[in-house]
């Protein structure tokens, strides 16, 4: 009888070291990961300046730097801050005596993309590369365009629809 107490002690205590070493258990669960990249474009430009001219034809640049999502298509497109309604095909500076002075805008050194302020198809189109890209806006005055002496201004606005 004690060889069998001895023996249920024996399990008993075996059974109580099994069961407070039990296997660890673990439980997982999983979740999405999501984003929505929505197109967008931030437009800068530098002025445009032809600086002192005596009955010279002289010509400017202005760099306009769009920085758009990448692949995104855009038009850039320019109008008259005085005058957004205006359909006209020339640039003029406002001077003394409410003077003005002509002067033309093209898309590229060559002027043969003019930047006129009326049709849609004179927009300037690209497609982003995720980067920023510069156009140059090329500026010249007619050297046959006589005006009084003093300072000319005017403002302009540069689009950009995406």
């Amino acid at each position: 009888m004690r060889f069998r107490l001895s023996i249920f002690a024996f399990s008993l205590a075996l059974s109580t070291l099994t069961i407070g070493h039990a296997a660890a258990a673990t439980a997982s669960a999983s979740f999405s990961v999501s984003a929505t990249v929505q197109a967008g474009c931030v437009v800068s430009a530098q002025p445009l300046r032809f600086g002192i001219n005596v009955g010279s034809a002289p010509s400017a640049a202005s760099p306009v730097s769009v920085n758009c999502t990448h692949s995104t298509p855009y038009n850039i497109g320019i109008i008259a801050a005085a005058q957004p309604d205006a359909s006209r095909a020339e640039w003029n500076m406002r001077g003394p005596e409410s003077s003005f002075r002509y002067y033309a805008l093209s898309s590229n050194s060559t002027r043969i993309a003019n930047w006129a302020q009326k049709a849609e198809s004179e927009l300037v189109t690209e497609v982003s590369k995720g980067a920023l890209q510069t156009l140059l806006v090329d500026g010249h005055i007619p050297a046959a365009h006589f005006v009084a002496s003093g300072g000319y201004t005017d403002a302009v606005i540069v689009t950009v629809t995406y």
